[in-house]
């Protein structure tokens, strides 16, 4: 069942996207610690490598957002999530 799952909705291949981007943030955060490229030139780097990325799923950054403010007693002031929200976030990327 879990195998089915994962051949259906690409587990695996996500977990390999989200280690590759990882790998060249922290990448990018080693060459300006060494003084490889200068700290003018990081937003440059940053926003090539972020060209790359996935969608994000917007629900669950709301969803994230949220519980971040709960987390430390910050007021919301972000788009109020419903029931449906929360149970089909995962699949909405918008």
């Amino acid at each position: 069942m879990f195998g089915a799952a994962d051949i259906a909705f690409d587990f695996t291949g996500r977990a390999q996207i989200h280690a590759t981007f990882r790998r060249l943030y922290l990448e990018l955060g080693r060459k300006i610690k060494r003084g490889e490229i200068p700290e003018s030139e990081f937003e440059a780097e940053w926003m090539l490598i972020s060209t790359d990325e996935p969608p994000v799923y917007r629900y669950v950054e709301l969803i994230a957002a949220q519980n971040a403010c709960a987390a430390f007693r910050a007021k919301y002031n972000g788009d109020k999530i419903t029931f449906l929200c929360r149970l089909f976030a995962h699949f909405y990327r918008g």
